[in-house]
């Protein structure tokens, strides 16, 4: 059985997982903070505060949530990408400080259009 502080630990990480699918969600269906806490009834600060995983979203608050953006509740569980996310993550950050100074600036205009 592990120990306290490592599943205390695995609860933290998961409820900051959960937190960031949340806010990746409601980025990628194009709503503010405030947006998403309006049709969920619930405070734009609540809403923050569990984006970066301070509050743990209760099960109604996740409902209310999903109907608000317009999901399935199980889809602000998704965490399978999570690893090779920050893999990539780390990999470009690599790449980025090998970069040729006289290059960099082309790079970070690249990296802009793909963001807009």
């Amino acid at each position: 059985m592990p120990e306290f502080s490592t599943l205390g630990r695995q609860v933290m990480d998961r409820k900051i997982l959960v937190g960031r699918r949340i806010k990746e969600l409601r980025k990628s269906h194009k709503l503010s903070q405030e947006d998403l806490a309006d049709r969920a009834a619930i405070s734009a600060k609540y809403l923050s505060r569990v984006e970066v995983g301070r509050q743990s979203p209760t099960l109604d608050l996740l409902l209310r949530l999903a109907d608000g953006l317009d999901i399935e509740p199980y889809e602000m569980l998704y965490f399978e990408d999570v690893a090779p996310v920050r893999q990539l993550r780390e990999r470009a950050a690599k790449l980025i400080d090998e970069i040729p100074d006289k290059d960099i600036a082309r790079v970070v205009g690249l990296l802009e259009a793909v963001l807009h």
